[in-house]
């Protein structure tokens, strides 16, 4: 009876490990596979598709910058490496990445929105963001926007209100200055400066515009500047008479 007793424990055993075994072979394997497919050399890219407007990008250079920083394959992709030495290129201002069986990357690639020149070497796109591209890249009919630099979503956001409103008269904003005090002056596509002031910066804008035709409509030429800086009124410096 004991040696039957003791049969049927090396059998319990054995059902007990085999299973066991069965399954640390299939992590074991699973595990090895899982490292072989994660080398860089394992299934790598022979194609790159740039996907682009290309309105101030190349589509070679951008090719040239991905195949320079690329790393891994196509399970081992180490994407956060080259999308930012992709977002270094001033014009860039987005990627993101498709993997096509067995061989290709796809990089979508969106390009910065041009809203105005910052200063002498930037431009300002709507969401306050300011980059720095080369000079020769940067659109000709761009307004200008100076402000501090602490500023540029609040001044970008009056800007935008000020130009929608001065296109009613089909007018366009040519420069728009901001002190270091946030004081705002803007130059008007024909010539007159407006001098606005530090508060209800859109309000004194929208008003003026809309007296605009009655004040100055075809006497444009004859204005030099407009200050609205009075609670109840408006200040026009006309040109001298030669």
């Amino acid at each position: 009876m004991a040696k039957g007793r003791r049969n049927n424990s090396s059998v319990s055993i054995l059902r007990f490990l085999l299973p066991m075994s069965l399954a640390a072979i299939v992590v074991g394997s699973g595990y090895w596979g899982w490292r072989q497919l994660m080398k860089p050399d394992t299934l790598p890219f022979h194609h790159i598709q740039i996907t682009s407007k290309e309105t101030h990008l190349s589509a070679a250079g951008l090719e040239k910058v991905a195949w320079g920083n690329l790393q891994g394959g196509f399970f081992s992709l180490k994407g956060n490496r080259l999308k930012r030495a992709l977002l270094d290129l001033p014009w860039v201002a987005d990627v993101s990445f498709r993997r096509h069986w067995p061989d290709t990357l796809q990089i979508m690639v969106t390009e910065q929105q041009p809203l105005a020149r910052w200063g002498k070497a930037g431009v300002i796109n709507n969401h306050g963001d300011v980059f720095y591209p080369a000079p020769k890249t940067i659109p000709k009919d761009l307004s200008i926007l100076k402000g501090p630099d602490r500023d540029e979503k609040e001044i970008v956001s009056n800007y935008q209100m000020i130009s929608d409103a001065a296109s009613a008269q089909n007018l366009f904003v040519k420069q728009f200055d901001v002190s270091s005090r946030l004081s705002y002056r803007v130059a008007l596509s024909n010539g007159i400066i407006v001098v606005i002031g530090r508060e209800a910066i859109t309000q004194r804008f929208n008003r003026f515009m809309k007296l605009y035709p009655r004040l100055i409509g075809q006497k444009s030429a004859q204005v030099l500047r407009v200050d609205l800086r009075y609670a109840n009124g408006i200040a026009i410096r006309w040109k001298s008479k030669k």
